[in-house]
């Protein structure tokens, strides 16, 4: 009985079962800490102090920003299909990787145009999130 208990032992010692563990607990953990918002956003930042012009130009930038993003997307995507359908499965890794952080960006744009368009700065995802989904259904 004792060697098969050292066995298992050593076992999850050399597998990293307790790293495991713990690291899945703080991506759980910080998963819902992203999308669970600290405080309400009732006192959002006031945009009336901001100069019309400055406004006008952020908007621009940005949405030329978040369609210069989507384009790549749609490219590197693209590219991550030709990998995976002629089996190239390590660079297709790779590129979903990249995907998920131009990904990133363009939601990055897409949240701070939404705050202008909404003309409330302080927005938190799960308002981001019903703005998103109440558009798709207006159209």
């Amino acid at each position: 009985m004792g060697i098969i208990k050292r066995t298992t032992n050593f076992g999850k010692r050399a597998l990293g079962v307790q790293e495991i563990k713990e690291n899945t607990k703080f991506v759980a953990q910080a998963g819902k800490d992203l999308l669970r918002p600290e405080k309400p956003s009732s006192n959002p930042l006031p945009l009336e102090k901001v100069p019309a012009e400055k406004i006008a130009n952020a908007k621009k930038t940005f949405t030329r920003m978040f369609w210069t993003y989507m384009i790549i997307l749609g490219l590197v995507v693209l590219y991550l299909i030709y990998l995976l359908v002629h089996g190239h499965f390590i660079p297709a890794l790779v590129t979903l990787a990249f995907a998920v952080a131009v990904a990133a960006m363009a939601f990055r744009y897409h949240f701070w145009l939404t705050q202008i368009r909404k003309k409330k700065l302080g927005m938190d995802f799960q308002e981001w999130l019903s703005d998103v989904k109440s558009r798709r259904t207006k159209r």
